[in-house]
């Protein structure tokens, strides 16, 4: 009998329906990282981190909102109010492209770049604390695995990518 990665057809207890599993586990690490990350003095959610993740990556390039809503997969007023955060908190400028007045550019500021080692380095502790004593091939598999799985449902959703950027950046890091 073929079991559905959401609602499999004989529940086991034992054997949690994988969609719900990868939703919890995401939705625990975030739950971490976020905990983590104030324990540290630091008000900042993951999901104001992974703009910032993304501008530090920029090499001091100023990114579009439209591009960081693409590179996170937020929509526009969330990318909005997540920026409008980071505005208010010293941590980067937003600024009128020079060449379209309808597009904002954001940049990181020395204050934000300043937070890049620190919180890379919560980060580090928080994959530490999710990964416990998992060994490196233990790990591999899991990251292989779970790479298939996302590969198998953009081709399912009928991506013709088959990595993704914001991936790259965890996976080399």
């Amino acid at each position: 009998m073929h079991k559905s990665i959401f609602v499999p057809m004989d529940y086991d207890q034992n054997k949690p329906p994988l969609g719900h599993l990868l939703s919890q586990t995401s939705r625990l690490m975030l739950t971490l990282l976020h905990r983590n990350f104030r324990k540290a003095g630091y008000h900042l959610s993951p999901e104001q981190w992974i703009i910032l993740l993304n501008l530090w990556h920029a090499n001091g390039n100023p990114m579009s909102q439209h591009t960081i809503g693409i590179r996170t997969g937020k929509d526009k007023a969330s990318i909005t109010r997540l920026v409008q955060s980071l505005e208010t908190a010293g941590l980067v400028t937003r600024k009128p492209d020079p060449l379209d007045a309808r597009i904002r550019l954001v940049l990181a500021t020395a204050k934000g770049h300043k937070l890049e080692q620190a919180a890379t380095k919560v980060l580090i502790e928080t994959t530490q604390q999710t990964e416990g004593e998992m060994s490196s091939e233990e790990l591999d598999t899991l990251r292989g695995l779970l790479m298939r799985i996302s590969n198998n449902t953009r081709q399912a959703m009928g991506s013709k990518e088959s990595t993704d950027p914001d991936l790259d950046l965890f996976i080399s890091h």
